[in-house]
């Protein structure tokens, strides 16, 4: 059911989606709709959250390997949840909604630092102070979220076109290789 909401709001956007249509992707009747969400502004955010919880879970997972190969595990999660369409695509629909939904914008932003936070905390488990220049870890895990948001930014106002799976562990995997050479 919360892909067919997700499919709805990537489609025609949150302030178009009606909970009709997306009982009806669902398969479901619209009252049992209405018992899992108040609302489509409600739907959105347990939509968002989700998947946010999924990204969160992924950086506790530990990729075998050697540092590099553990960083470039945790880079590629962290640049497929920030850079996949989807991500893009909700990110439009929240720039383009958030005066009408302000408590979804807040609530957003929340969880984007719950997964920053994540992130970091992954980073800064697998890499010893003395393998990043300057030892400062935290500093490092910034940079390193802020160039992949970076490529986020220029999707977003169309100047790089959509990354694919294949284009974006590539992407990620040339961020590691720039911050954290061997």
């Amino acid at each position: 059911m919360l892909n067919a909401a997700a499919a709805e709001f990537f489609t025609v956007g949150v302030g178009q989606a009606s909970m009709a249509r997306i009982a009806q992707r669902a398969g479901i009747s619209t009252k049992t709709l209405y018992k899992v969400a108040a609302g489509k502004d409600d739907l959105f955010q347990t939509v968002v959250e989700q998947r946010i919880s999924q990204v969160v879970a992924g950086f506790s997972r530990r990729a075998a390997g050697d540092l590099h190969d553990q960083v470039a595990g945790l880079a590629i999660d962290y640049a497929r949840f920030v850079l996949s369409p989807e991500a893009i695509a909700t990110m439009r629909i929240l720039l383009e909604e958030q005066a009408r939904f302000p408590a979804l914008g807040a609530r957003f932003v929340e969880s984007t630092a719950q997964v920053a936070e994540a992130f970091d905390g992954a980073l800064t488990e697998v890499l010893p102070p003395e393998a990043v220049p300057g030892g400062d870890l935290g500093f490092f895990a910034r940079l390193f979220r802020l160039t992949i948001l970076g490529e986020q930014r220029e999707q977003l106002v169309k100047r790089s076109p959509p990354m694919g799976e294949t284009a974006i562990a590539a992407f990620a995997s040339r961020v590691v290789a720039v911050l954290l050479p061997r």
